[in-house]
C-alpha cells in the first residue's frame, strides 16, 4: 500500500463539523462502550483526527509487516487479514454487540479503542494501550484539589488522562503499528517471532550447500536474531543456494572480506568461527543484504533495499 492511498482514505478526518467517535473498553479481555457526554466526545475526535492525519504524511513509507527490519527509516508497518495473529484479531475485531457500562474501574482497563467516524462507511478506529500514567488518583501519598465556588475542596475521584497518541490505526482492513514495544510486549508478537524463525531454519534445513546451522540454530532463541533470520523466508538467496550454489561460492572467493568468515569445503559452506559476528554475516548472506556497488566496486552491508522503479 502507498502512502497516498491511505491518505486518501483519511481525508474524511478533515470533516471536522460532522466527526464521531465511539469510545470502549477492554477491561479482563471483555469489550464495554463507554457513556462519553457528547461533547466530549467530539473533542476527543478532534483530537485524535489530528493526530493520525500528522502521523502518516507523504515522506512516510508503508510496509508489510513481513517485509520488517529495524533499519528502515520513517517507515510504517502494517498488517493485512492474511497475517494478522491470534492476539491482534483479538484487539482488532470488536463484537457486534457490546454492553454500555457506567460505572468500572479505571485500573482495569487494559486497551483503549476509539472508533472515530463521519458516518457508517467513512471510519476509522485507534488502540491505545493504557499505563498507570495514564490515571490520576487520590490516596495518602497524593490529593487531587478543585476550586469549589471560591474553595479549594479534596478530588475524591480517580481521573483519566488521555492524550492522543494512538499505538494502533486500523482501516480498510489494515492495522498499522505506531509502536512495536507495545507489540511485542503486551500482545505477544515477539513469541510470533520466534515461531517464524523456527519455520525458516526449517527451510534452511533444506539447503544442502548450508551444512552449518548449530550456532543460528542455538541464536534463534535471542529475540534480535529471530527478527534477523525470520527476514530472511522471502530471500532470493534461498532459491539460489539450492539450485545454484556454485553462484554463491563465486561470490564469497570473489570477496576477501566474507573469505574472514566462511570455509567452502566439499562443496558445503561452513562458518570459520562459531560466533554471534560470523553467524550475523552469514544471516546477511542469506538475505542479500551483503550488496556490491558496480560503479565503485565497494561492498556494504543494508538492510534498506529499495528496489529501482
Amino acid at each position: 500500500m502507498e502512502i497516498n492511498e491511505l491518505i486518501d482514505s483519511l481525508k474524511f478526518l478533515k470533516d471536522e463539523e460532522n466527526l464521531f467517535c465511539d469510545i470502549y473498553v477492554v477491561i479482563n479481555k471483555e469489550f464495554k462502550k463507554l457513556k462519553v457526554e457528547e461533547n466530549t466526545a467530539k473533542n476527543i475526535a478532534l483530537s485524535f483526527s489530528k493526530s493520525i492525519l500528522n502521523s502518516f504524511i507523504d515522506n512516510i513509507k508503508l510496509k508489510s509487516i513481513d517485509d520488517y527490519n529495524d533499519e528502515e527509516a520513517k517507515a510504517i508497518y502494517y498488517f493485512e487479514e492474511d497475517n494478522l495473529f491470534e492476539n491482534l484479531k483479538n484487539l482488532i475485531y470488536l463484537p457486534e454487540e457490546i454492553e454500555e457500562i457506567e460505572n468500572f474501574d479505571f485500573n482495569k482497563i487494559d486497551f483503549l479503542i476509539i472508533k472515530i467516524a463521519i458516518n457508517e462507511t467513512n471510519s476509522c478506529y485507534v488502540y491505545k494501550k493504557l499505563a498507570p500514567i495514564h490515571l490520576l488518583k487520590s490516596n495518602f501519598l497524593t490529593s487531587l484539589l478543585s476550586i469549589d465556588n471560591g474553595t479549594l475542596k479534596e478530588y475524591n475521584k480517580n481521573i483519566l488522562k488521555l492524550d492522543n497518541n494512538f499505538h494502533f490505526l486500523s482501516i480498510d482492513d489494515k492495522v498499522f503499528v505506531m509502536n512495536f514495544n507495545i507489540l511485542e510486549k503486551h500482545l505477544k508478537y515477539d513469541e510470533v517471532i520466534m515461531q517464524k524463525a523456527q519455520k525458516t531454519i526449517e527451510i534452511l534445513e533444506t539447503i544442502e550447500f548450508l551444512d552449518d546451522l548449530e550456532k543460528i540454530k542455538e541464536l534463534s532463541v535471542n529475540k534480535a536474531f529471530a527478527k534477523k533470520i525470520h527476514n530472511i523466508h522471502k530471500s532470493p538467496v534461498i532459491d539460489i543456494m539450492k539450485n545454484n550454489p556454485s553462484k554463491v561460492e563465486i561470490f564469497i572467493n570473489n570477496h576477501n572480506e566474507l573469505r574472514e568468515f566462511f570455509d567452502i569445503i566439499s562443496g558445503n559452506l561452513k562458518l570459520k568461527k562459531q560466533t554471534k559476528k560470523n553467524v550475523d554475516k552469514l544471516i546477511k548472506l542469506l538475505n542479500d543484504d551483503l550488496i556490491k556497488s558496480e560503479l565503485t566496486e565497494i561492498m556494504y552491508e543494508t538492510l534498506n533495499k529499495e528496489k529501482l522503479k
